[in-house]
C-alpha cells in the first residue's frame, strides 16, 4: 500500500505546480493584453478619430468665411474730399455787401446758405492746406473796393489782435457749432473782422498775430463810440488765430516784407527831414532877430549905430 501511494502523491504534486505556473502566465498575458488596451485607449483620446477632425474642420472653415468676404466686400472708408480755392458757390450771389448809411442790423448780417457753405470747406481743409492755396496780393484796399471778386478766395492778414467775443449763432443755422468774432488792427490803421472755430488764447490779447482763411464778404460791426456808430472791414473765416512775428519767416526769405520795409524807411526819412528842416528854420529865425550878429571875416559885432563921423548910408 505504500508504493500505491507515493506515486498518487506524485502525481497530485506535479500537476498543482504546473498548474499554478501556467495560472501564473494566464495572469501576465492578461496584464499585458489590459496594459496595451490601456495604452491604445490614451493614444485614441489623445488623438481624435479621423471623421471627427474631418467634420469640424469644414465648420472651422465655414465660420472664418463669412470674415474674409466681409473683409473682401468692405470697401475703406474714403477720406473727406478737400475743396478747391478760390471757393465757387451758388449761394454766393446772394451775398449782398453792404455800403455806408445802409440799415445797422442789415449791414451786420451774414447770409446763411453762404456763410455755411465757408464753415463746411474750412473744417474740411486743414491750415497747411489753407496756406498752400492763398492768392497773392490781396490788400485791404482790393477786398473793401472788389469784394465780389474775392470772394471764396483764401487770403492771410497780420495785425494786432484787438478784441474777441463768441459770436451769437442763429437758430435756424444748420452747424450751431461755437463760433468767435474779433477784429485785429495793422499798422496803417486798417481793421479786419475774423470769425474763429476756436477762440483765441487771452495772453494773445494786444500781440501780433496772423489770420488764415476764407474771405467772405464787405462787413460791418458796432464799434465802441457813442451811438450806433459802425466800422467796415473784410470778413474772414478761419480756424484760429496765430501768433506771429517778423521773425517767424522761413528760410532764404526776407524778415519783413518790402512793403512794411519801405513803409519804415519812409517814415523815418521823413522825421529827419522834418527835424532838419527846423533846425535850419530856427537857426535863421535866431539869426535875424539878433542885433548883436559877428560880422564876416570876425571883424567884431556889428553896432546898430553909425560911428561919429562916419557918413550914413
Amino acid at each position: 500500500m505504500a508504493k500505491s501511494q507515493e506515486p498518487a502523491a506524485c502525481l497530485t504534486w506535479g500537476p498543482e505546480i504546473g498548474g499554478s505556473m501556467v495560472l501564473k502566465h494566464r495572469r501576465s498575458g492578461l496584464c499585458l493584453v489590459l496594459l496595451l488596451a490601456a495604452m491604445a485607449g490614451v493614444v485614441a483620446e489623445e488623438a481624435p478619430p479621423a471623421g471627427d477632425a474631418e467634420k469640424k474642420a469644414p465648420a472651422a472653415e465655414k465660420k472664418e468665411a463669412p470674415a474674409e468676404e466681409k473683409k473682401e466686400g468692405e470697401a475703406a472708408p474714403a477720406a473727406p474730399a478737400r475743396p478747391t480755392y478760390p471757393l465757387k458757390s451758388e449761394y454766393f450771389k446772394d451775398v449782398i455787401d453792404p455800403q455806408a448809411g445802409e440799415d445797422v442790423e442789415e449791414a451786420m448780417k451774414l447770409e446763411v446758405h453762404a456763410t455755411q457753405e465757408v464753415i463746411a470747406a474750412l473744417k474740411a481743409s486743414p491750415e497747411e492746406y489753407l496756406k498752400e492755396s492763398l492768392t497773392p496780393e490781396v490788400t485791404f484796399r482790393k477786398l473793401m473796393r472788389t469784394p465780389e471778386q474775392f470772394r471764396g478766395h483764401v487770403v492771410q492778414v497780420r495785425g494786432l489782435l484787438e478784441f474777441c467775443e463768441r459770436f451769437p449763432v442763429p437758430d435756424d443755422w444748420a452747424d450751431t457749432s461755437p463760433l468767435y468774432r474779433g477784429q485785429i488792427s495793422t499798422m496803417t490803421g486798417e481793421m479786419y473782422t475774423f470769425f474763429a472755430l476756436e477762440r483765441p488764447p487771452a495772453e494773445l490779447m494786444k500781440k501780433p498775430v496772423r489770420l488764415t482763411g476764407i474771405f467772405l464778404k464787405r462787413y460791418a460791426y458796432k464799434n465802441r463810440l457813442a451811438g450806433e456808430k459802425l466800422t467796415w472791414s473784410p470778413a474772414v473765416f478761419i480756424h484760429n488765430v496765430e501768433q506771429y512775428s517778423e521773425a517767424d519767416t522761413g528760410p532764404g526769405k526776407a524778415p519783413m516784407e518790402l512793403k512794411t520795409a519801405l513803409l519804415i524807411a519812409i517814415f523815418l526819412l521823413f522825421i529827419v527831414v522834418r527835424v532838419a528842416f527846423g533846425y535850419v528854420r530856427m537857426k535863421n529865425k535866431n539869426a535875424r532877430e539878433n542885433p548883436f550878429v559877428r560880422m564876416k571875416g570876425g571883424k567884431g559885432i556889428a553896432s546898430p549905430f553909425p560911428k561919429p563921423g562916419s557918413k550914413k548910408p
